[in-house]
């Protein structure tokens, strides 16, 4: 029985894209943390986009969904910013940032 030492290199098929994986990691980080003031939400929404198609390709379901949500976030908060009214006076919702 062979015993692999607790350094031995393991294959992993998400991890051997030639660092498509780490980007795409990096994209939803930064949108993620990113302060508004940094991104426009066209920025946010592209780099999500383009992070959700990585992570599909990679076969990645987790970190994909989490991309969709995320974008998904974005866009109902982009869309309260662009129509100007304002939040329902009593209502317990954040007023969005923009």
């Amino acid at each position: 029985m062979i015993s692999l030492s607790p350094f031995a290199e393991v294959f992993d098929p998400l991890e051997s894209s030639g660092g498509e994986r780490e980007h795409a990691r990096a994209l939803l980080l930064a949108c993620r943390h990113l302060p508004g003031q940094l991104a426009s939400p066209g920025q946010r929404s592209s780099m999500l986009s383009e992070a959700s198609k990585m992570f599909e390709k990679l076969g990645d379901k987790k970190s994909h969904q989490e991309c969709r949500n995320l974008l998904l976030k974005f866009r109902s908060t982009a869309s309260l910013c662009t129509s100007g009214g304002p939040p329902v006076f009593g209502s317990t919702a954040p007023i969005p940032v923009c």
